[in-house]
């Protein structure tokens, strides 16, 4: 057990760096990292933050970051940032970069993958002890996954952060906005060419040339993700129109739908999607909910634009042989970077406090 003293430090130090009042243009300073890399037929590159004090001090927890799907992996400023935040508090945190998710083709693969990474944890923590697992939206899958696979004694704690349970009813809402229940809601448009990248392989007829448009998509998204000026349609237009010109005629068309530059694209993309359900279907955390028997917390922003909040109550419903417990909040989007109203703060602070205090001190 640790402390008082220690644990009020590493909330102090968590609240500072992650509560809705801190901006996200600087991270702490002085955190000691190296990437390591499991070999095999699939290497793994996994960033390894060690605590503040390291090597003399004893890690609080181990963290282990299921990240989301991002081409840049541990790269992602945002996940360094919150890993830099985690390491200053106390905490041994390992980021495994999963090549299917930095590819943005989302397989059951990942799951290996991350329990590989799992299983190698002796090789940053002497005391091989049961890490807590941070996983990041789509993260959902392998952390959950993983879960199920390892029973109540593998893990200390589960924290899903912005999750799902149905790949199906996600796709829907990047795509559409159509949530059962609720009124559609905007939706993020950067996110969809990662819809189509799912399901490339499932067109009828197929792609003529699936490597050149997947090229493609991946350039658009390098290009405008994580980009505010983007957020104007004309300037994603200009970068989507721009890349265009550069690709091959035959799968021209098939690019444009993608990006949403066509007038047909929505009932294309949800044609894909019927194709594609079987493989859809592979991708779902649902399977693996009743096998998860560790302590769980659900954190989902009411206003996430790229998953539903609902599928918070999914998750929930599905574990139950878990601890499990669902936070839901106005103060963090999808990539938890808010900036709400005073009001809203005010109004949410119990929950406010009961996330940090989760981050700052989870077993």
């Amino acid at each position: 057990m640790h402390s008082p003293f220690a644990r009020a430090a590493a909330f102090a130090t968590v609240a500072r760096w992650l509560g809705p009042w801190a901006g996200t243009a600087t991270s702490p300073a002085g955190i000691a990292q190296h990437d390591d890399i499991l070999e095999g037929d699939r290497p793994i590159r996994v960033r390894v933050y060690h605590p503040r004090g390291h090597p003399r001090g004893r890690p609080r927890s181990v963290y282990l970051i299921a990240p989301g799907l991002h081409y840049a992996g541990a790269d992602d400023p945002r996940q360094d940032r919150f890993c830099r935040v985690l390491a200053t508090a106390g905490h041994l945190v390992l980021a495994p970069v999963l090549k299917d998710f930095a590819d943005l083709l989302p397989t059951p693969r990942v799951i290996d993958d991350f329990e590989r990474v799992w299983r190698a944890r002796g090789r940053w923590d002497p005391e091989v002890r049961p890490p807590v697992i941070f996983s990041i939206s789509f993260g959902s899958l392998a952390s959950i996954g993983l879960a199920a696979r390892v029973g109540a004694g593998g893990l200390a704690r589960l924290i899903l952060f912005g999750g799902y349970g149905s790949f199906s009813s996600i796709l829907r809402y990047c795509l559409a906005g159509e949530v059962p229940g609720r009124t559609p809601k905007a939706r993020e448009p950067l996110n969809q060419p990662v819809v189509f990248m799912s399901f490339v392989h499932d067109l009828d007829p197929p792609c003529p040339d699936p490597d050149a448009v997947l090229d493609a998509w991946r350039e658009y998204v390098r290009r405008t993700w994580g980009r505010p000026e983007m957020k104007a349609p004309e300037r994603r237009v200009e970068v989507g129109l721009e890349i265009a010109r550069r690709i091959p005629e035959s799968v021209r068309q098939l690019y444009l739908h993608g990006i949403g530059l066509t007038p047909d694209w929505l009932p294309f993309a949800l044609r894909c999607v019927r194709r594609g359900a079987e493989r859809g279907a592979a991708l779902d955390a649902l399977p693996y909910l009743a096998d998860v028997r560790c302590k769980v917390d659900i954190m989902h922003g009411v206003n996430d634009n790229v998953i539903p909040y609902e599928q918070a109550q999914v998750l929930a419903a599905g574990m139950v042989h878990a601890d499990v417990r669902v936070h839901l909040t106005g103060l963090y989007d999808h990539s938890g970077g808010a900036r709400p109203s005073l009001a809203t703060a005010v109004r949410e602070v119990a929950t406010m406090l009961r996330l940090l205090e989760i981050l700052a001190n989870p077993e």
